[in-house]
């Protein structure tokens, strides 16, 4: 076998274990890699030998060089797999982890052992979460703690006057950020939305954010079957508005009507809200 062959194979070998979630017995990467046995074992020997590869569990996986090679921890990567969490979907796989993110498990794995190691991960059971430092962390941002400090009773106040789900949405550059939600008690509701980020575009959240004085209705633009009022609140920084989103077919023009009422009241109430913040802080 020339060298060329030889390289293109142990590449090969090496990005079927990189995507790999569990060991693979060298007889399944000879079939899936289209390479002779006898020859998988002496490239999966030689890149063991280097460190590329490593036996476990009557397979081989990806080594710790593989891991070198697939980048190490880069910031962009760290925040793909916390941001794979959502408020209903607290625990995750490491297989689980690359469909959410699209990075292979060799990239996963480093990530996850040091964002473990520093706190921001926590893991138990095959499964990860997000660990006590990431909201120790959300804690020290002044502006966003602040902010969700303060409209927490007025979301409080806009579920129970609604009946619909009452969101609180940041502006973060061109995207929108839910930075907290109270669910409504209604069994068909819009939840789990707490932590997530979306694109700015034409909804009623984002012409909130982006200037709009009256309140905005908008519908399907968060999800298909979904209808939004939103709101934006006056001198709020960074930009946020107050929103209601409940079931479309739940949201007749009475009840757009009152919610346009009860979300205008409730960005006034947080205006007013952080205004007193800002007075007892001088």
């Amino acid at each position: 076998m020339s060298a060329g062959r030889g390289a293109v194979r142990a590449v090969e070998v090496l990005t079927r274990l990189a995507g790999a979630g569990r060991p693979v017995p060298a007889a399944m990467l000879a079939r899936e890699c289209g390479i002779p046995r006898s020859t998988t074992y002496g490239i999966v020997g030689a890149l063991a030998g280097a460190g590329f590869v490593e036996h476990a569990d009557g397979g081989y996986k990806a080594g710790p060089r593989a891991h070198e090679l697939a980048g190490g921890v880069t910031i962009a990567a760290a925040l793909s797999v916390l941001e794979s969490f959502e408020q209903d979907v607290t625990h995750l796989t490491a297989g689980e982890l690359c469909r959410r993110t699209g990075l292979p498990l060799a990239r996963v794995d480093p990530l996850v052992d040091d964002l473990v190691a520093e706190g921001l991960l926590t893991e138990s059971d095959g499964h990860v979460a997000l660990g006590v430092r990431v909201a120790a962390l959300a804690a020290r941002s002044g502006p966003l703690h602040r902010l969700r400090i303060a409209a927490r009773p007025v979301l409080l106040d806009l579920c129970a006057a609604t009946g619909e789900t009452a969101n609180l949405v940041v502006r973060d550059r061109d995207e929108l950020v839910y930075l907290d939600q109270v669910e409504s008690p209604h069994a068909l509701r819009h939840a789990g939305w707490a932590g997530r980020r979306l694109p700015l575009g034409a909804g009623a959240t984002s012409l909130a954010l982006t200037g709009a004085s009256a309140p905005q209705i908008a519908r399907d633009a968060v999800e298909v079957g979904v209808t939004a009022v939103a709101c934006g609140v006056p001198g709020a920084d960074p930009a946020a508005a107050v929103t209601v989103t409940g079931p479309t077919a739940r949201m007749g023009d009475r009840r757009l009507a009152a919610c346009r009422r009860a979300v205008t009241a409730a960005a006034g109430a947080l205006e007013a809200a952080l205004a007193s913040s800002d007075q007892e802080g001088t």
